[in-house]
């Protein structure tokens, strides 16, 4: 009986501390955050350029992680498009718009790369005002 107790305990302490390491990255809330809060205006038929930035806070090393940015409901205007160069932490809004009004879309990224994160994604919806002169 006293072998099958240590092994209980032994294998209990491993279960605990393999499970630390999550629970401590979910308690200091490791995972991607959107620093761009507000787009700036844009003005019809004037070149336009905005970028949102995605950072995942607490994590030093988060230059060396991949971004995937994806957009979903909603739309930009005429002549406005997203881009994004490689896995890079930033989405490019550019473009000359060729529609006024005010836009609204959502943003999500995903994050990957060797480090432990309590969650991989996350989303932000932005709006974007097109003003005539």
């Amino acid at each position: 009986m006293g072998m099958h107790r240590l092994w209980l305990v032994v294998m209990a302490s491993l279960l605990v501390s393999s499970c630390r390491v999550h629970l401590g990255d979910c308690l200091d809330g490791d995972g991607p955050e959107f620093t761009t809060d507000n787009l700036p205006n844009a003005v019809l038929n004037q070149e336009y350029e905005a970028r949102v930035r995605v950072q995942v806070d607490n994590e030093p090393f988060d230059d060396r992680l991949s971004y995937e940015f994806d957009y979903e409901q909603g739309e930009l205007p005429q002549g406005l498009r997203f881009t994004q160069f490689g896995d890079e932490r930033y989405l490019y809004i550019e473009g000359t718009p060729t529609e006024s009004g005010s836009f609204r879309f959502d943003v999500t990224v995903r994050v990957s790369g060797s480090v432990d994160l309590c969650h991989y994604r996350e989303s932000e919806t932005y709006r974007l005002l097109v003003t005539e002169l």
